[in-house]
């Protein structure tokens, strides 16, 4: 007669007494062995309690614009890790199709699907060099697209086929998420816009309002473009856009919670190399840019967290898990470049930003961050 092992139990960790902020209600949450626990079962003998009563409960963040190298490495420990350590249970990642049409799209899909905290969605996105049989692919692979992805397509006005691309994917039934190079550029969408239309990284209240003047149209920001930064850190940085300057960032400001859209990080991992164009790498820093966005503004959670969770629901067509974050709202820490980050990719070095992630949950899955 042989004896099989016990089944392991995993070491319960339990946050106690924990405040939404949102709700102002109390509860309590539990994870051990990369689960979300019963916080009620009975207790085992290793089990923690950690007392939660000054901590704060809220929904994890949806980061409906980030860029990772799925494509030429797969999803990395580092990648993971920022995003949990930014709040992030769910992010939107664009598919560059200049390396997404030789490959298998449905192999690509199923792979990202494993992946659940963070969830990843994958986007469809034109980049704006070697262009030219793009419209040959798109209409091959069509029903591929609609299957599988988002009903959104990322475009760039510096693309030389732009203009072709825009009326290619209209046509289609998508929504067009576009980034307008230069000022004509903008002129131009905004004055023949025929179709469903998103228009990444508003810099002014201005800006929002060409955008929205078109019937059903919706426009975003990043917290780069709407949080002060630390003195001559806006010129250091390589990014497009620039991030306004300090009367353009208050009206901003002004129209966000009634006008903008949505917001997100437009995070740029860091790549296998050296980075070679612009962005920053941002999305560690989002949920404590977003309390500090409270702080700065004099909005409340209730007021901003619809911006980071519910509207990318509707703007890109997908559905974000219901998750959880336990922060410690009292901590502070002053931002310095992470591990292997250019100083010109970290936007918000020198500002002390309150909040540290603790713990992070999705559906059944939980981990300490």
């Amino acid at each position: 007669m042989s004896l099989s092992a016990p089944t392991p139990v995993p070491v319960r960790t339990t946050f106690a007494d924990v405040l939404d902020p949102i709700s102002g209600e109390r509860r309590s949450v539990s994870l051990g062995g990369g689960r979300a626990l019963d916080p009620q079962a009975p207790a085992g003998p290793n089990d923690r309690v950690v007392d939660g009563s000054g901590f704060w409960l809220l929904p994890a963040v949806y980061d409906a614009d980030a860029h990772l190298p799925l494509l030429e490495v797969g999803l990395r420990e580092v990648d993971v890790y920022v995003a949990r350590h930014g709040g992030v249970s769910h992010q939107n990642v664009a598919l560059q199709w200049q390396a997404l049409r030789h490959l298998d799209l449905p192999g690509i899909v199923a792979e990202l699907r494993q992946t659940v905290l963070p969830a990843i969605t994958p986007l469809l996105s034109v980049n704006i060099d070697d262009t030219d049989d793009f419209a040959a692919w798109f209409d091959k692979h069509l029903p591929e697209v609609r299957d599988l992805l988002p009903p959104v397509c990322k475009l760039y006005t510096a693309d030389p086929h732009f203009e072709r691309h825009l009326d290619l994917v209209w046509s289609a039934g998508l929504r067009a998420v576009v980034y307008c190079y230069t000022e004509p550029d903008f002129d131009w969408l905004v004055a023949h816009a025929e179709g469903p239309l998103h228009v990444r990284h508003a810099t002014s209240a201005g800006f929002v309002d060409r955008v929205l003047a078109n019937a059903g149209a919706t426009v975003q920001t990043s917290p780069h473009l709407l949080h002060p930064l630390a003195p001559g850190r806006r010129e250091d940085l390589v990014v497009l856009p620039t991030p306004p300057d300090d009367a353009e960032r208050t009206a901003l400001a002004d129209v966000f919670l009634d006008r903008v859209t949505m917001l997100a990080t437009d995070h740029n991992a860091l790549p296998v190399s050296g980075p070679t164009g612009p962005g920053l790498q941002a999305q560690q820093h989002l949920l404590p840019l977003l309390l500090s966005l409270c702080d700065v503004y004099g909005w409340t959670p209730a007021q901003l967290w619809p911006k980071v969770t519910t509207a990318p629901t509707e703007v890109f067509g997908t559905r974000h898990p219901q998750g959880w974050v336990v922060v410690d709202p009292a901590h502070r820490e002053q931002v310095a470049p992470w591990p292997m980050q250019a100083a010109d990719r970290a936007a918000f070095v020198g500002l002390t930003l309150p909040g540290r992630v603790l713990a992070i949950g999705s559906g059944d899955h939980a981990e300490l961050v």
